[in-house]
């Protein structure tokens, strides 16, 4: 006979975590390594927090400690696949497979779903990720709009919600279908309304006016089983005469776990990488509510949001009672994590050799990243809800009172599925140079190598004195070693962030360093220590240049900045930065150089372009598509040339005549 009270041992305990119920913090999830959960809703916030103590206070609990941070920089640089990093913000946003009113929310990031093949290098594959579903169709946003303006009170431009229970089991009725009819009063609904056709699922959030659902993990994670009748439901025939039974798949997948795993390769495919912080800014970051969430179109009814009511100034039950039923049956936004910008992922093809090739009706494009792809370890995989049982736990995630979670899978790669099928030419050693290569230029003695950093150098320069080096990395150090012998004269960590770019100034002195946390530091090499922060722009500082007193800065923002940074080396601490000029791109910029006088800037963008900035009157003076892919680095010289690196290696030069 089952036992009455459900018992969690405290040295079993690997995760303990406060949780929202019905926007209150009044829950509490505890996770046992064994799977065993256990969701606790108390009367209070004061008596959660104090049971919370207690817990946490217990000799045999051992939590581990990781942040939200190292999972972020983890994701950018690309050792956490896009599925786990998606499951780390749910899970910190106080989603939960533990509560169906706040069930853990992944995107659609496909939109075709008619096609014979899924074409992961062509872009109208993809849903538009820096709309809310609700804003994909005009005509219908126009609608939304309209009813905006013509409200009083609280406006809202969605009254439905991307994330609700009906929901949740709208997709999971044929996995668990005893909780559907829970909430349907002992009924399934009517066979037109149920989940039956992935296409006709997708038409209906892009013109629905009362739908606009995003998609749940288990789309993302094969084999697929909640798309398959499995229990073989009675759920009734349509009103075309067809039998509602297995859901209906899109041509380009030919089972239920082909049409996941296509899912899980698109969700992880380039594309999506680079654009999937716009859908972070929507759901988890600054655009979620107020002011920026109008301007994104992604306002919701105001009782979907944290704070939006208190229950202690309620005096009326039977409000109270309607206010409770509305957010549980309506939607809850999550928490929200990121009030500024979400960096965009770092997308490098780790082999330019990769052959276009196409994999069970998946094409994969030349540069599209397959990492993460594979089915994630055990204890990362979310399963649907099966008959008779609890709803799983969360993915196991380290968890302490002072640090935010982090998913175990992110220590480590997932293995990849795709490797077999993908053939990669070895590219040829480049360390063998061309019979001839010295005839009309310099050649170089390799003096030696030396790993200096614990993760990839970023920026490198050589003092004015030609002594010593400096060299920035992605492990969010500066360090500085004589060039004679290497040994090393300063370390210091700069930031939490990796470091993107370093400036020497006159003297050696001094260094202007660019990071990823949005500022240029200047460290003082004789003290060891940054002696000023600017914060520059609303995301990464991509790079740096120093002239004559003026600093030109780039960003993944799309914008190039010019200060006035004037220095003197009998200074200790420089003077503040002035704003100058900012100049706007398309796209994200990846490199910039000031002139040799700097009158003008050139700046390199990711999607390949070069353009030249007349600082004084902020006029561009040309602009190139050079690259297909991204520029990694350009260079002014005497005569206004300049030389351009492409991301794999090709160089060219353009004067101030002419490009060539």
């Amino acid at each position: 006979m089952q036992e009455p009270v459900l018992k969690l041992q405290l040295s079993e305990l690997k995760y303990v975590t406060k949780r929202r119920y019905l926007l209150r913090h009044v829950g509490l999830e505890c996770l046992c390594g064994s799977g065993e959960c256990m969701f606790l809703v108390l009367p209070s916030p004061r008596e959660r927090n104090r049971l919370h103590e207690a817990i946490m206070a217990q000799p045999q609990v051992s939590l581990s400690q990781d942040s939200l941070e190292e999972a972020t920089l983890n994701w950018l640089r690309g050792d956490m696949s896009n599925y786990q990093y998606l499951m780390l913000l749910n899970f910190l946003s106080d989603r939960s497979f533990n509560d169906i009113m706040q069930y853990p929310v992944m995107p659609w990031v496909v939109a075709d779903y008619t096609s014979s093949s899924l074409d992961l290098k062509h872009p109208a594959t993809f849903r538009d990720l820096s709309k809310p579903i609700g804003a994909l169709n005009d005509e219908r946003l126009a609608f939304f709009k309209e009813r905006y303006e013509q409200m009083r009170g609280t406006k809202f431009l969605y009254g439905t919600h991307y994330s609700a229970p009906g929901y949740v089991l709208y997709y999971l009725v044929r996995a668990a279908p005893e909780y559907l009819l829970c909430l349907q009063n002992g009924k399934f609904d009517q066979p037109n309304r149920l989940f039956h056709k992935i296409s006709r699922t997708w038409e209906n959030v892009n013109t629905d006016h009362a739908d606009v659902k995003e998609l749940i993990p288990e789309f993302y994670q094969p084999p697929g089983d909640f798309l398959l009748n499995l229990q073989n439901l009675d759920l009734g025939v349509r009103s075309d005469g067809v039998r509602v039974n297995d859901v209906i798949l899109p041509p380009w997948a030919k089972s239920a776990e082909d049409f996941t795993t296509k899912l899980q390769a698109a969700l992880e495919c380039d594309y999506v990488s680079s654009h999937l912080h716009h859908w972070i800014d929507l759901v988890f970051g600054y655009k979620q509510r107020g002011e920026e969430a109008l301007k994104a179109d992604n306002l919701f009814h105001y009782l979907t949001y944290e704070g939006s009511f208190n229950p202690e100034f309620i005096r009326d039950p039977e409000e109270l009672a309607a206010i409770e039923l509305q957010i549980k049956e309506f939607g809850q936004t999550p928490k929200q994590l990121f009030t500024q910008p979400h960096p965009r992922k770092i997308v490098v093809n780790k082999s330019p050799a990769v052959a276009l090739v196409s994999v069970d009706g998946v094409v994969c494009s030349n540069g599209d990243t397959t990492q993460g792809l594979a089915t994630t370890s055990s204890s990362t995989v979310s399963q649907p809800l099966t008959p008779h049982s609890h709803p799983p736990p969360s993915p196991p995630l380290h968890i302490n009172s002072n640090a935010p979670p982090l998913p175990a899978a992110a220590q480590t790669p997932p293995t990849n599925r795709y490797d077999e099928w993908i053939h990669i030419d070895a590219p040829p050693d480049s360390r063998s140079p061309a019979k001839g290569s010295c005839r009309d230029t310099k050649c170089l003695t390799l003096k030696h190598i030396d790993k200096v950093h614990k993760e990839a150098v970023s920026a490198v320069g050589v003092s004015h004195d030609s002594k010593s080096y400096f060299s920035v990395s992605n492990d969010k150090t500066i360090k500085v070693h004589t060039l004679e012998d290497n040994q090393l004269l300063r370390s210091s960590n700069i930031s939490n962030l990796p470091l993107s770019s370093l400036v020497i100034l006159p003297g050696s002195t001094a260094v202007l360093i660019g990071s990823w946390d949005n500022n240029v530091y200047t460290y003082s090499t004789e003290y060891a220590a940054v002696v000023n922060a600017e914060y520059c722009h609303h995301s990464s500082v991509t790079s740096l240049s120093w002239r004559h007193g003026t600093m030109a800065t780039g960003s993944w923002d799309s914008t190039v900045k010019v200060w006035t940074l004037p220095y003197d080396p009998s200074c200790h601490k420089p003077e503040p930065a002035e704003l100058q000029s900012e100049l706007d791109h398309d796209n994200e910029v990846s490199c910039i150089d000031l002139d040799c006088d700097a009158l003008r800037v050139a700046s390199g963008t990711v999607d390949g372009y070069v353009t030249v900035w007349s600082i004084g009157d902020e006029e561009r003076e040309y602009e190139l598509q050079a690259h297909n892919d991204g520029v990694t680095a350009l260079r002014f010289s005497p005569g206004l040339f300049f030389g351009v690196l492409h991301l794999f290696g090709i160089i060219f030069t353009c004067s101030h005549f002419r490009w060539r």
